[in-house]
């Protein structure tokens, strides 16, 4: 309609119409506007039959999945079974979490079965980690106002009215459980993050949540728990025997100045069914500790343990199935003949302090027929003679499974004696000792020469060449953590070669080695090279590969920068230099 106007030759231009022209514009457009009219009521109209129709269409699908929830198998479950299976929401490595957003509490936020079959089970309530909270603080800095007092007896009266619901909250959790058997875990200002102008509660409210734990203490199981400095610690060290019936694990954390005797015969310790203990920072001897050590299957021991203390454990605890201990011992004139018997350990968890032979020594006579797995970790610079892990597989490396240690301090002839005394290891694990490196260690490190190559050497001991035998034939499952091993270092092409060994020699004919089913690399350094592709058909054909890297530092390149007012000064509107 337009396509024939007179003024097409002007459109985009700078020209200026007349005033004829003007009033020829306004009756050209005349009939255009009313057709533009016509087609938006046409466009409206056909919109609110597309958003009806779309409208229509959500309900019916909305309709169609709510009936097909109808179909659902998990509808048909009965109370029974989903109960098993709430069970088995609950978490392995900690005890429950009272938060909306975990189980249970988040499963009867579901739907009104849901939540009835929730509260009426209760073995979904006999685990619970209470949490302290922190109180307000009024703290200020020298150049603010004080608070004002009526802002401190109000925020103070929330928070102890807050205190309330929450201790009162914990009681109702914990008589939801019924008759269950209880597992609690509770610390005082220990793994928590303290928040800005907040300050850790008082050692009254403090007691108050400790008293409401051992309210149950006669359903208490299992119990994780940090010991308060001050006159609560020996309250709760002197609590009767009696008051644990059902007590089977004890995990008990000690502040650095807990010194209170009462811990040497405390009724916690003599539980008539505790059979796993683990202590740490405990600041008294052990050996000279009333522990019924004889009913341990499971005991762990951190801080300074001598190696009299150590001697002493494995003497009395007979039926020990895992034993974790940190020997630290000085002395080098111990020695000992006495057979140390523990015919149950399957696990053994060393971490070597010792400056002498006197751990080897007392290792010389220990026999574990039931030892499948070791972890080992000393502390101390290798000395000239063989290391005490030697000593142990001496005497109990036939049929050991799995091997956990770091190779960095061992000595390349060390290595090789120590994977000839364990013909069936399935498991080797290569990482740092959980206590870190000591300053000795670290001040001397450097100075080794093959330090930086030894993980390499390692790999080659293992690796078939054809030409020697290889050691630990029916090896499974390698892994390396690097991680925290500065100076200790794998190139990818290194630890490819190794797996392309090894899973060559286990397709060849009549081999008896072992293929691997496992491999997990976390390195210090940027991957070098993917090896993935490389090994993609034993990934295929079952092998797990899991490689950990750290990030590569993104380059910081500025590009420049420019503005126009770069350099610019304003004037000053009144001077002589404004005009």
């Amino acid at each position: 309609m337009l396509s024939d106007s007179p003024f097409n030759e002007h459109l985009q231009t700078n020209y200026v119409p007349s005033c004829i022209d003007i009033r020829h514009v306004r009756r050209l457009l005349l009939e255009p506007e009313a057709e533009l009219s016509s087609l938006n009521s046409q466009l409206s109209h056909l919109k609110r039959q597309l958003d009806n129709s779309k409208t229509e269409r959500d309900d019916l699908e909305e309709g169609i999945e709510e009936h097909y929830r109808l179909l659902a198998p998990f509808r048909c479950l009965p109370d029974d079974m989903l109960r098993e299976i709430f069970l088995w929401c609950l978490p392995d490595h900690h005890e429950a979490m009272m938060s909306v957003e975990e189980p249970p509490l988040v499963l009867g936020r579901v739907c009104k079965r849901w939540k009835v079959i929730v509260y009426r089970t209760p073995r979904l309530w006999a685990s619970l980690h209470i949490s302290l909270p922190f109180a307000p603080s009024f703290e200020r800095a020298l150049s603010s106002p004080p608070t004002p007092l009526e802002i401190i007896e109000k925020a103070t009266f929330q928070f102890e009215v807050q205190v309330q619901l929450h201790q009162r909250a914990i009681s109702e959790w914990l008589y939801r459980s019924g008759s269950c058997r209880l597992s609690i875990s509770i610390h005082p200002y220990i793994h928590q993050r303290r928040r800005r102008r907040t300050r850790p509660l008082t050692h009254a409210k403090v007691e108050s949540y400790i008293n409401l734990v051992f309210a149950f203490s006669h359903r208490l199981r299992n119990l994780d728990i940090t010991v308060p400095n001050g006159e609560l610690s020996g309250l709760i060290a002197s609590i009767p025997v009696s008051s644990f019936p059902v007590l089977r694990v004890l995990r008990i954390m000690f502040p650095l100045l807990t010194t209170h005797d009462q811990w040497m015969n405390s009724g916690l310790f003599n539980a008539k069914h505790l059979s796993a203990l683990k202590l740490d920072n405990f600041p008294h001897h052990i050996s000279v500790t009333e522990v019924d050590w004889s009913q341990l299957t499971h005991l762990a021991v951190s801080g300074e343990i001598d190696i009299q203390d150590t001697q002493k454990i494995f003497t009395r605890c007979t039926r020990v199935v895992y034993c974790s201990i940190n020997v630290s011992d000085t002395r080098t004139n111990f020695s000992t003949s006495t057979p140390l018997s523990l015919p149950h350990l399957e696990t053994l968890l060393l971490i070597d302090g010792s400056t002498g032979p006197a751990l080897a020594n007392l290792l010389e006579y220990l026999d574990a027929p039931s030892l499948r797995a070791i972890s080992y970790h000393f502390m101390s610079w290798p000395s000239s003679g063989h290391s005490p892990l030697l000593t142990l597989l001496s005497r109990n490396g036939s049929h050991i499974e799995r091997l956990t240690t770091d190779v960095q301090f061992y000595t390349l002839e060390d290595l090789v004696l120590c994977f000839e005394l364990l013909p069936f290891l399935t498991h080797f694990t290569i990482e740092v000792c959980p206590l870190g490196i000591s300053d000795e260690q670290a001040s001397n490190r450097p100075y080794l020469p093959i330090n930086s190559k030894l993980i390499k050497a390692t790999l080659d001991l293992l690796a078939p060449d054809g030409s020697n035998p290889t050691p630990c034939r029916r090896l499974q499952v390698l892994n390396l953590n690097l991680r925290f091993m500065s100076g200790s270092h794998l190139s990818d092409t290194d630890l490819l070669g190794f797996i392309q060994q090894r899973m060559r020699a286990a397709e060849a004919a009549e081999s008896d080695i072992a293929s691997l089913t496992s491999v997990t690399f976390t390195s210090l350094e940027v991957m070098e090279a993917d090896i993935r592709p490389f090994l993609q058909q034993y990934i295929e054909d079952g092998m797990k590969l899991d490689l950990s890297y750290r990030p590569p530092i993104p380059l910081m390149i500025s590009p420049g920068f420019f503005s126009p007012r770069n350099g610019l000064l304003e004037r000053e509107k009144e001077g002589v230099f404004y005009v």
